[in-house]
């Protein structure tokens, strides 16, 4: 069961299924182990800041 409290919540070992996540901003948070769809985050983030400082130095 997730815990919350004031600008903290601790959602350790959750899983979402068929949630509306249109919008959610994700920010400040611990993402280790997080995945999308079976794909880790932290290699979508590595992708995603690799392809964007190519998109810069171009």
């Amino acid at each position: 069961m997730p815990k919350c409290w004031p600008g903290r919540c601790d959602l350790n070992g959750s899983q979402f299924t068929g949630c509306d996540l249109s919008n959610v901003n994700i920010s400040q948070c611990e993402l280790s182990g997080l995945r999308i769809n079976g794909v880790p985050v932290e290699k979508l983030l590595a992708a995603y800041y690799q392809a964007d400082k190519r998109a810069q130095t171009s």
